[in-house]
């Protein structure tokens, strides 16, 4: 039986992500998912490529988009068919089924695009994401002086799954966002990457709308919480239910908790046990939830209803007392 070194092991990983997730992806991408070292990823890459199975473009930084062609996509299906154990053995710990689970998302990361004219609307677009654990990149507060912030800036777009624009004439008249902006098209609509662009208008005037590549493409929406939450959500929804979920317990505002339960209603009769007690017990600990109108006439009722048979009795009984109080 043939053994893989750690590089073949490597690329044979690499080579099967690409095909699975039957995209383009960058190394940071990659690296992302597999938690291989950035000299491991590229000596795989190097070790496809130079047998004709993968296409690579080369960025700033080091970052490279990579694909499986039609060369890569025969050898992976070759490899794994019927001729699979010829090359990985079944009783070894590495074998195929261990070595090949695809880490979950622990984290979304979000990249910030906006005029330093604006930094205050945008720290809070990052306050309120980071209500929900998301993780946001602010270039002139992130990007220290000493850094090659253009490749950082580079590196951050190409690594984030959300990319926000906040659109006004400062952001059209910018030399860096619309550029930021265009990096992020390309990525998303030219090399496959995952990327969800999100545009949000600061003002209600003509620079406040998507334009270029954007404005065929993407509706732009009027800047606030609730248009920068509701996208994200929706194209995020495992990750935001039980971000939401935690979300409840922290915040403070009687439209943002009416909003979030909102969010949630269609997945009440989804959520396993631990996520209901969860909710219940910040509604309980939290008057910003259980004392808001829609929550305490609408939601959490109907909460109840279909979740009573999950919930804590006592629990239970503190909520429901809650709700019949004036």
């Amino acid at each position: 039986m043939n053994v893989m070194n750690p590089i073949e092991q490597n690329a044979l990983y690499i080579l099967k992500l690409l095909v699975d997730k039957d995209r383009k992806m960058s190394t940071k991408e990659i690296k992302k998912l597999t938690h291989f070292e950035d000299r491991d990823i590229n000596d795989a890459i190097d070790y496809l490529g130079n047998r004709g199975y993968v296409d690579v473009l080369r960025g700033l930084g080091g970052v490279a988009i990579v694909n499986a062609n039609s060369s890569g996509r025969y050898q992976y299906h070759e490899i794994f068919s019927d001729s699979r154990g010829s090359i990985i053995d079944p009783d070894n710990p590495s074998s195929f089924e261990e070595l090949y689970q695809e880490p979950p998302t622990d984290e979304l990361k979000v990249f910030i695009s906006y005029s330093t004219k604006d930094t205050d609307k945008a720290r809070v677009i990052k306050n309120n994401l980071e209500d929900f654990d998301i993780y946001c990149f602010m270039a002139s507060e992130d990007t220290e002086a000493s850094e090659e912030w253009m490749e950082k800036i580079f590196d951050e777009i190409t690594n984030s799954d959300i990319f926000i624009a906040l659109l006004s004439y400062n952001f059209k008249n910018s030399d860096w966002c619309p550029q930021e902006l265009g990096i992020a098209c390309y990525l998303k609509y030219y090399m496959n990457k995952q990327i969800q662009i999100v545009p949000l208008g600061l003002n209600n005037d003509e620079h406040s709308r998507p334009f270029g590549f954007l404005s065929i493409r993407i509706q732009g929406q009027e800047y606030n919480v609730f248009n920068l939450i509701r996208p994200i959500f929706r194209e995020h929804t495992n990750y935001m239910i039980p971000k939401s979920i935690d979300a409840l317990g922290k915040i403070y505002g009687y439209r943002k908790t009416e909003f979030i339960m909102g969010l949630l209603e269609p997945y009440y009769d989804k959520l396993t046990a631990g996520d209901v007690n969860k909710l219940v017990l910040n509604a309980i600990n939290n008057d910003q939830v259980y004392d808001a109108g829609d929550c305490k006439d609408e939601y959490i009722p109907k909460f109840i209803d279909i979740n009573k048979d999950k919930i804590e009795p006592g629990n239970l009984k503190k909520l429901q007392r809650l709700l019949d109080e004036d």
